[in-house]
């Protein structure tokens, strides 16, 4: 009979990820990342799946509703990964059916959790899941939160009205449906979906048969990635994209980052042609949230990217400064000044910038 509620459950869970449907889990651990996201270990049946969350839902986790012990709706996710052994999503939406520890023991697959209904069998009884009442529309749900950019304080999704610029700018809870952080990107998946800021827009190059246009995005995690718009796209978006704005991102390529030409630390780089899309995020105010994150090279290891275009961070303490010179830069002969400092890291490494 245990055998068989198990075997249930993992083609119940095997159906839902296959067409993206909503499925019901157990929390059995959550862990803050070093990126700054939370990672959760859901137990589904007899699997055990692991979800990145998505930066929105932070403060569910923050506020105690999603912990170990609590009983989640998955509502909106991308499959990141899976095999035989490990089932890995990107959780962009969830709604908290039960933040109470021991609502649904954990090992007991008998009374494991339904994808699909809220009520499941342990010894031939039906149990209900302890899901909290429907609230009536004067009241404010404790579970359910818009997606706000890290760091916001949450707010009722039903009461949170964007300020659109027109009528026919998508909604918020449309448009970040399914988003997966640029850590997540996966160059066999054609139909992911990502939210990013500007940070850098390069002049439109015209080339012999073709046109290119290089930017640099950063997501809500701080992760950078360089994009290229090529022919028609090239054109088209170096019109209506500025630095600066959030935009979101569908219908890329995803393909090895050129590492001796990208100006961003990432071992992918996206390419859109005229059938990506592109269109602008109705709550601008998330761009104040978004900025790079900060990667430490260590002194020793600064000669492996000499011949890099990315820029470098470097920590250390300037222990020398170089007279003024200066230099004329070969390309077009213009005169430029320049200091060199000796800066020494905590292990007393130095090196010359």
């Amino acid at each position: 009979m245990q055998l068989a509620a198990q075997s249930n459950e993992n083609v119940l869970l095997e159906k839902a990820l296959g067409s993206s449907e909503p499925f019901t889990a157990h929390v059995k651990s959550v862990e803050l990342k070093p990126k700054g996201f939370y990672k959760a270990c859901l137990s589904v049946g007899a699997r055990t799946v692991e979800a990145a969350l998505a930066t929105q839902l932070s403060p569910l986790v923050q506020a105690g509703q999603v912990r170990a012990g609590s009983t989640i709706k998955v509502k909106a996710y991308t499959v990141a990964h899976k095999n035989e052994a490990k089932v890995l999503l990107s959780v962009t939406d969830v709604e908290v059916l039960s933040s109470e520890a021991g609502v649904l023991p954990l090992g007991d697959a008998t009374a494991s959790i339904n994808l699909h209904t809220p009520a499941t069998k342990s010894n031939g009884a039906a149990r209900k899941l302890e899901t909290p009442p429907e609230p009536s529309p004067s009241e404010e749900p404790a579970a359910k939160f818009s997606k706000t950019p890290q760091g916001a304080v949450p707010r009722p999704a039903s009461n949170h009205t964007p300020p659109t610029p027109s009528q026919s700018t998508p909604s918020i809870s449309n448009q970040t449906r399914g988003l997966v952080p640029f850590s997540f990107l996966n160059p066999y998946n054609a139909d992911q979906v990502c939210k990013a800021k500007v940070c850098k827009k390069f002049p439109l190059r015209h080339l012999n048969s073709s046109k290119k246009l290089v930017m640099e995005f950063v997501d809500g995690e701080g992760t950078q990635i360089q994009g290229t718009f090529w022919r028609d796209a090239a054109e088209k978006y170096d019109e209506q994209m500025r630095e600066g704005a959030v935009y979101i991102l569908r219908k890329f390529q995803v393909k090895p980052a050129n590492k001796q030409y990208s100006t961003v630390m990432n071992d992918y780089e996206l390419h859109f042609s005229d059938k990506s899309v592109v269109e602008e995020f109705a709550d601008q105010s998330a761009a104040e949230t978004m900025a790079a994150g900060v990667h430490i090279v260590p002194i020793p290891k600064l000669p492996q990217f000499t011949s890099r275009k990315a820029p470098v961070d470097v920590m250390g303490v300037v222990t020398g400064m170089g007279d003024i010179s200066t230099i004329r830069r070969k390309s077009d002969m213009s005169e430029f000044t320049k200091r060199e400092l000796t800066i020494t890291d905590k292990r007393c490494f130095e090196g010359n910038v």
